[in-house]
């Protein structure tokens, strides 16, 4: 399975969501990818730091345009903000398609307010999210 991730800068939340995705399920279920529909094109160092420390490799990850992929490629498409859930409806993809309003830190976000971003979106992505 092929799930694709987007939110708005593509510097925080989609990137924690493909990291932990791949992370946890890379290897057996499928791999993830990121984008954003106004990306920053640099990564935030609060990101790397919080990915740091949950041991999570980001090798390679760098912020990407939603433009970039094929939204039909993915069998899972998730969003993390309004404007990219908007953004997939306006689209029509054949993805499946679950929204969640999951607060960004911004690129001027303090490490706790990254690593409460990461932490619950690692319960999104474990299916721990209630």
């Amino acid at each position: 399975m092929n799930v694709l991730f987007i939110c708005n800068g593509n510097v925080a939340r989609s990137q924690i969501a493909e990291a932990l995705w791949n992370w946890h399920f890379g290897k057996t279920i499928g791999m993830a990818s990121s984008a954003g529909v106004n990306p920053n094109y640099e990564l935030a160092d609060q990101f790397k730091v919080v990915m740091k420390e949950f041991g999570v490799p980001i090798d390679g990850h760098r912020s990407k345009h939603v433009n970039e992929f094929d939204l039909n490629d993915f069998e899972w498409i998730v969003t993390f903000s309004n404007e990219a859930d908007e953004y997939v409806k306006a689209h029509n993809v054949s993805a499946n398609h679950c929204h969640y309003d999951v607060s960004d830190p911004g690129w001027n976000g303090t490490i706790e307010q990254y690593r409460y971003t990461r932490d619950v979106i690692d319960m999104i992505v474990t299916g721990e999210w209630q």
